[in-house]
Parts: structure tokens; sequence; C-alpha cells
């Protein structure tokens, strides 16, 4: 992301992965990935690429696409038609 050199929309669900079901070992490698790319969407707002815009659909997950197809939409669309 750091060196996209054209305007760059980065749209993210807003849910947390349910990881409670899942055995300790595999609960903990996705916890740290959780906090790994929290960690690093932090630093992409802080120092990111010029033209780069983050968005965060809270009511979906990994599938926000299908989860919130309207709110993606509208998002893709005020991206590419300011």
């Amino acid at each position: 992301m750091r060196e996209a050199a054209c305007p760059t929309l980065l749209v993210l669900g807003g849910r947390t992965p349910l990881l409670d079901r899942l055995p300790a070992p595999f609960r903990e490698l996705n916890e740290a990935l959780v906090a790994g790319v929290r960690n690093g969407l932090e630093a992409l707002r802080e120092d990111g690429p010029p033209g780069l815009r983050i968005a965060r659909v809270r009511e979906a997950g990994h599938m926000l696409h299908l989860q919130a197809p309207e709110e993606v939409g509208r998002l893709v669309r005020d991206f590419l038609l300011p």
C-alpha cells in the first residue's frame, strides 16, 4: 500500500471474526493476525501514500461485498466519481 502510485480505496469490514470456537493455537494465531492488521492500518493512516482512502463498513466482516453490497457500492462509486 505504501508504494501505491495512484489514488487507492481500501474498504474494510468492521466486525472482528469470532475466534472463541477455534482451538487455542489457531485462536492465538488469528488474534495476532487481527492485531497486526490493526497496527498496519494505524500506520497507514498516519503515514500512507497520498491518495489513500480507508473506509470501514461496520456491519460487515470479511465478506463485506456480500454482507453490505449497497454500502460497498456507494463507497466505490463515491471514490471513483467524486
